[in-house]
């Protein structure tokens, strides 16, 4: 579905990949990330409850959700997301999405 390409992108010097959102927790208890990029539809666990987890580990993640429509985008930004991305995803939308979430954190 990411039709984008992340390695040796500036963006990105350091990522980690899950494929169920009960690892991505663990590891992001141990370790928080600054930004997270959740796909909204995984493994039954609804991805905006999610965003609220990853809130509670630290607030000052940023949260990006990955959607194939536009149905939970004003749920996402209820919870605080940093942005919502439609499938197919294209490294243009990506990179703007992020470049625009690190001038956000700046201020």
């Amino acid at each position: 579905y990411l039709d984008v390409k992340i390695d040796n992108s500036p963006d990105f010097d350091d990522y980690q990949m899950f494929d169920d959102y009960s690892d991505f927790l663990i590891s992001a208890s141990a370790s928080a990330p600054d930004l997270c990029l959740v796909r909204l539809g995984l493994d039954g666990m609804s991805g905006l409850e999610i965003g609220h987890q990853i809130s509670m580990i630290d607030n000052n993640i940023k949260i990006i959700f990955m959607y194939d429509n536009g149905d939970y985008a004003v749920d996402a930004f209820e919870t605080g997301a940093s942005g919502y991305l439609l499938y197919p995803i294209k490294k243009e939308k990506l990179e703007k999405i992020i470049q625009n979430t690190k001038e956000r954190q700046k201020k």
